[in-house]
């Protein structure tokens, strides 16, 4: 199995960020598929975009605004090498329990649609504009020193939040055309499988495609081989089971690696940690989440 070169797993070292990009900086996404520890919300304000992940893909346009959940694989294409404008907020996962409340769990809008669509709403003009307006606020709240801004910062992500999930309309879909249908059947197949030994012949008999050939093309649009992807969903796998608190060994094998030794070395060349560090930054990041917000007096 190839070894993956890339930055797939891109770890959220803030609670919460908002960005304005426009195309004249780079983007803070990969071209090629990627996961982060954390929710994102994506507002395409200008220029045109083909979005992939692996329950679908569309093409965005202005204001089709996507909605990622943690660990989803994903990635990003502008069509237009001149414009390329939007607005860009990441979560860290364990930071959202500490922004809902009781009554509200403000993460309802990430979950809105079964796993196997992608979460793509298009916004009015008049909510792109007072999304655009809270947006720049908290931008400019979180870059502030200013007595304060944190607690500012709290408030406007919180109220972009209710507004997604209180006044912005149901999910559209996805465009058609974007992805080979034997490309989202393939996704589907491989998740099905994750614990099992996967070879590209094996999965190009799936599909009815020469290897080559889908190997190919599953580059062109993840831009991964086939063997780095399957790797990096066994990683995620054990990702997830890390977090529901199973042991390394368990999630060795639930991820489906033949031995805890290579299981071992490939988690820790990807995510920079080992199984049981992994685990413990997680309580930490989710202790100190916690502690600030009640250190700001939002609860």
């Amino acid at each position: 199995m190839d070894t993956p070169e890339k930055k797939i797993f891109l770890h959220l070292d803030e609670d919460f960020s908002c960005q304005y990009k426009d195309i004249q900086f780079p983007t803070i996404q990969p071209p090629y598929f990627h996961s982060h520890n954390g929710y994102e919300i994506l507002l395409l304000l200008g220029g045109e975009l083909d979005f992939f992940m692996e329950s679908g893909s569309g093409k965005l346009v202005r204001g089709d605004l996507v909605c990622v959940r943690p660990h989803a694989f994903h990635s990003a294409r502008p069509l237009d090498p001149s414009r390329y404008d939007r607005i860009i907020i990441n979560i860290r996962e364990t930071a959202f329990p500490s922004l809902n409340s009781s009554r509200t769990d403000l993460s309802s809008c990430f979950f809105r649609v079964p796993p196997a669509m992608l979460n793509l709403t298009h916004l009015s003009g008049a909510e792109i504009e007072r999304f655009t307006c809270l947006a720049r606020d908290l931008q400019s709240a979180l870059s502030s020193g200013e007595w304060g801004s944190d607690i500012l910062s709290l408030s406007l992500l919180r109220l972009i939040l209710v507004m997604l999930n209180q006044h912005v309309a149901a999910p559209s879909g996805a465009s058609p055309g974007v992805m080979p249908a034997f490309m989202a059947e393939l996704f589907s197949y491989i998740e099905a499988h994750i614990q099992d030994t996967l070879t590209i012949e094996q999965l190009a008999g799936h599909v009815h495609h020469n290897g080559v050939y889908l190997n190919r093309r599953f580059k062109q649009i993840t831009g991964l081989t086939l063997n780095q992807y399957i790797l990096a969903k066994k990683i995620s796998r054990a990702q997830s089971c890390l977090q529901e608190g199973l042991t390394a060994g368990e999630a060795c094998e639930q991820a489906g690696f033949h031995d805890y030794a290579t299981f071992y070395r490939a988690f820790c060349r990807e995510m920079g940690v080992s199984p049981k560090q992994y685990q413990q930054r997680l309580v930490e990041e989710a202790a100190a989440s916690t502690a600030n917000v009640y250190k700001n007096g939002t609860i």
